[in-house]
């Protein structure tokens, strides 16, 4: 009489094993992708936040324009901003008090790409005592 066994099969075949690894790695790919993208963005979006900071501050600095109008460059950090005015024409008679149009310009790399912020503003001229 010949008796016949039935073996159990107990865990995962090798099969099953390199599904699940397979599906792991990939959904660690993917998460890795994105959370490597939020961060560029968070990293872009900082810049361009100083950026902004920065061509308001000095836009801020002139509240009225000297005569002559301004010119003006430099550095902050790894920023270039450069700041330029010109008369502005006004329709009509002379007014009492002559316009000048600021404008700031702020320029920095960013993964190799050149990203610039433009600003501009209207401001009197200042009046010189005598």
């Amino acid at each position: 009489m010949v008796k016949s066994s039935i073996v159990q099969q107990r865990g995962f075949s090798l099969l099953e094993v390199l599904v699940a690894l397979t599906i792991m790695a990939l959904s660690l790919a993917s998460l890795y992708h994105a959370t490597g993208g939020s961060v560029r963005a968070m990293v872009e979006a900082d810049r361009q936040t100083r950026a902004l900071f920065l061509a308001q501050s000095m836009l801020a600095q002139y509240p009225a324009v000297p005569n002559g109008g301004v010119r003006d460059q430099g550095l902050y950090d790894d920023m270039r901003w450069r700041l330029i005015s010109e008369a502005w024409p006004v329709a009509g008679d002379s007014p009492p008090v002559l316009l000048h149009r600021i404008v700031v310009e702020v320029e920095w790399s960013d993964r190799g790409r050149q990203r610039q912020l433009t600003l501009a503003s209207i401001a009197p001229e200042r009046s010189e005592l005598r």
